[in-house]
């Protein structure tokens, strides 16, 4: 408990501002309260919810407020193989907004605390701007007339085991307000779940770790969960949520290998005090030079041999920063459908034609949803 004194106060102010970001959609959670009424409430009459939400600070998140409605959407294949489902979590509508607010509040508190290196869920900051940061560093290094290396560390189910009790004392180090602090851990803890298919619900689990699916507070609070990893590592690290690329520099292949062996065992280490489980068999290593020579690096006990190219956020970098590897999987990747614009492209005018190709037009979608 918290003395009351620390209670957050929510403003009329406040509920506006959260309800001009949250979307106009028609999806509900197990209170069926569709999100747009919300929306609607917090613009029109704030006060309402701002009284509702400063007794859910001194009381807690209700039960229901705590359940996530999730449906399964089948991805592709076989309509009986689970695999190959995606879980849509539906949160509480009152929820969708309270958690907003205490975002728009941690946000405030935080605004200097997500690290430089991630470039997820910060504005102006995209895989692009993550890839473009590796490329320079590893481009500056050889310019530099030093030798590079990179690896990458996957993680398994990242945000599904980030821990509610690990965050609060991460918060409490980061000197977040009390009163704040306490209502994302309640917001965090007790939480549970049930399935939903053609409107017959599964008997509710509960769920005791992770980032809640579906949560606008969750991004944030994850950033923050990783974020004194550039703190723990000495090497260049550049970060896209739970992806994360370390890039080692040395005048020697035996100072590199040096450098990523103890750099890595700090990285593994700092992962698994959070809680983190990590995909040995997913890890990379590669060297940056013209010639490539296999080389095996100890990483986390086991042995990780370097490869000629590795995948970062879907670009391929190869050892000598040639592209034709790239280049011939994008080739391959669009040739099956630019042969089906050519066929349709005699059937249309040019204004047509356009419409269809772009990327944020129906027809555009339509088409990725039917070819993939």
């Amino acid at each position: 408990m918290i003395d009351t004194t620390d209670y957050l106060d929510i403003t009329n102010e406040e509920i506006k501002q959260a309800g001009t970001k949250l979307r106009n959609k028609k999806c509900h959670g197990p209170d069926e309260i569709p999100l747009r009424i919300i929306k609607d409430i917090s613009m029109k009459a704030p006060e309402i919810l701002s009284n509702h939400l400063n007794m859910i600070v001194r009381n807690g998140l209700t039960e229901e407020l705590k359940t996530s409605r999730v449906i399964p959407l089948l991805k592709k294949g076989d309509k009986t193989d689970v695999v190959n489902y995606r879980p849509i979590s539906n949160l509480s509508a009152i929820s969708k907004i309270y958690e907003k607010v205490l975002l728009q509040k941690l946000q405030s508190e935080t605004k200097d605390m997500e690290g430089i290196s991630q470039h997820a869920y910060r504005q102006f900051h995209s895989t692009t701007t993550a890839l473009l940061e590796l490329q320079h560093k590893i481009s500056s290094a050889l310019d530099e007339k030093k030798m590079v290396a990179c690896y990458s560390m996957d993680l398994s189910a990242a945000f599904d085991v980030l821990r509610p009790g690990i965050l609060m004392h991460l918060l409490r180090e980061m000197q977040i307000s009390p009163g704040l602090a306490h209502a994302i851990y309640d917001f965090l803890t007790g939480r549970k779940f049930f399935v939903e298919i053609d409107g017959i619900r599964s008997a509710s689990k509960n769920m005791d770790v992770g980032c809640v699916q579906g949560s606008i507070l969750g991004p944030r609070l994850f950033t923050l969960y990783m974020g004194r990893l550039m703190e723990t590592i000495k090497e260049d690290i550049i970060s896209y949520a739970d992806d994360s690329y370390v890039v080692v520099t040395g005048s020697s292949m035996s100072e590199i290998k040096s450098k990523i062996e103890s750099t890595s065992k700090e990285h593994v280490a700092f992962l698994k005090r959070l809680g983190m489980v990590v995909n040995r068999s997913k890890t990379e290593i590669i060297v940056f030079d013209k010639k490539f020579e296999e080389t095996g690096f100890v990483i986390d006990g086991e042995i990780v041999n370097s490869k000629s190219s590795i995948k970062a956020l879907g670009i391929t970098f190869q050892h000598n920063l040639k592209w034709d590897k790239h280049v011939s999987i994008i080739t391959a990747r669009v040739a099956p459908k630019l042969s089906m614009l050519k066929k349709i492209r005699k059937n249309l005018n040019k204004d047509q034609f356009l419409k269809l190709v772009q990327p944020k037009s129906s027809a555009f979608c339509t088409m990725q949803r039917l070819f993939g």
